[in-house]
């Protein structure tokens, strides 16, 4: 994988600034969860998992698409949203 591609880091950058903006509402999200139960509305364990849950991926999913950017092959795999169509491109171009 060619990672020092000016374009290709372009992608990167843009991938990375909207897992960032991804992972701000999701902390939007989990304070207006902490807002509303503590002014003493019910907030039910879905709400509470959901909203713990989301700005954890994003961390996850911002850090493997770094090292993507970096060149690791591995997280480049996770973070593709296809995969099998990215194999297919890269075995013709051989």
């Amino acid at each position: 994988m060619e990672s020092n591609n000016p374009r290709t880091q372009g992608a990167f950058d843009t991938a990375k600034n909207s897992i960032k903006v991804y992972g701000a509402l999701s902390a939007i999200a989990l304070l207006a969860v902490i807002v509303v139960s503590s002014s003493g509305h019910m907030v039910n364990t879905f709400m509470w998992v959901r909203a713990a849950l989301l700005p954890a991926v994003a961390v996850l999913i911002y850090r493997m698409t770094v090292s993507a950017s970096r060149g690791s092959r591995r997280a480049f795999e996770r973070v593709n949203p296809s995969p099998s169509s990215c194999r297919s491109r890269s075995s013709a171009s051989t």
